[in-house]
Order: structure tokens, then C-alpha cells, then sequence
């Protein structure tokens, strides 16, 4: 399946008219698989907000699970853009934290979309301090990160 995936993924992006420098496809988790893919046209292949990032990713799933009928998660990350915005996340669920802690006062983040979510509520789901929730609807939900102390 990796070296399936590979072969398709160059191909996608060469038929698109983008210069593949390298694609790696490794497992992640149990059954998905995480694409890294370097291009000097970065910033067009990932377009506003991740936005282009998200369809190719979109893609590759719909592709997987044409030829091998299941579905099969998959993470596509471009020039590292996904890993840098993940850990600008986390960064904001501890400042968060620390606020929410010395305000004592629920603090509410930007909307984010479901994955954005996840990972705040993974980063800090094992503090014994704090508690977050999820609230609004989408595309305005938002997480919030209240102080238990």
C-alpha cells in the first residue's frame, strides 16, 4: 500500500504540473498512513489556509478506498506546513492553560475546524488542572479551556 500510495501521489502532483523534489509515505497508527511531500511550489499546493491541503488529502483517501474498498485515514503534509501549524497549536492550548490557570477564568481560542480540535484537546487532556471543551457550531465551534482549580 505505501509504495501504492507513493507512485500515485507523484503522479497526482506531476499531472497537476507540480515538481516533486520527494514523496515518503509511512504508517500512522494502526491502519493510516502519513504522506510527506517536498515542492518548491509549496504555498500554491497548499493554498489559503491549508485549504488546498485538505482536498489533496481528500484525494488520496477517495483513491484508497477505490482500490482497496475501505476506508484508510490518511495525513498529507506539504513542506512541513501541517507539523509547523501543529505545533503553533499546541503552543496555543499551554498558553492557554497558563492563562486560564493565573485568571482563574475560562478561556475561549479562535474557531478551528475539527482536526484543529483535537489536536488542543489531545495536548492538554492529561493536565489535572484543567478541563476543555468544545462549543458553538461549526464553522464558529471553538475550544475552551477552563481552570478546575
Amino acid at each position: 500500500m505505501q509504495e501504492l500510495l507513493q507512485t500515485f501521489c507523484a503522479e497526482l502532483f506531476r499531472r497537476a504540473r507540480f515538481e516533486c523534489k520527494s514523496v515518503e509515505v509511512r504508517k500512522d497508527g494502526l491502519n493510516g498512513f502519513r504522506v510527506d511531500i517536498s515542492l518548491p511550489e509549496a504555498g500554491l499546493a497548499i493554498g489559503p489556509d491549508g485549504e488546498h491541503l485538505r482536498a489533496w488529502q481528500e484525494i488520496l483517501e477517495q483513491y484508497i478506498a477505490h482500490t482497496v474498498h475501505t476506508f484508510t485515514p490518511v495525513t498529507i503534509d506539504i513542506n512541513n506546513y501541517r507539523w509547523q501549524a501543529e505545533q503553533q497549536l499546541r503552543e496555543l492550548a499551554h498558553r492557554a492553560a497558563k492563562e486560564a490557570i493565573f485568571t482563574r477564568q475560562p478561556v475561549k481560542l479562535p474557531a478551528m475546524n475539527g482536526y484543529e480540535r483535537r489536536i488542543v484537546h489531545t495536548e492538554l487532556a492529561l493536565r489535572p488542572d484543567i478541563n476543555t471543551e468544545s462549543e458553538g457550531e461549526d464553522p464558529n465551534r471553538r475550544v475552551v479551556v477552563k481552570p478546575l482549580i
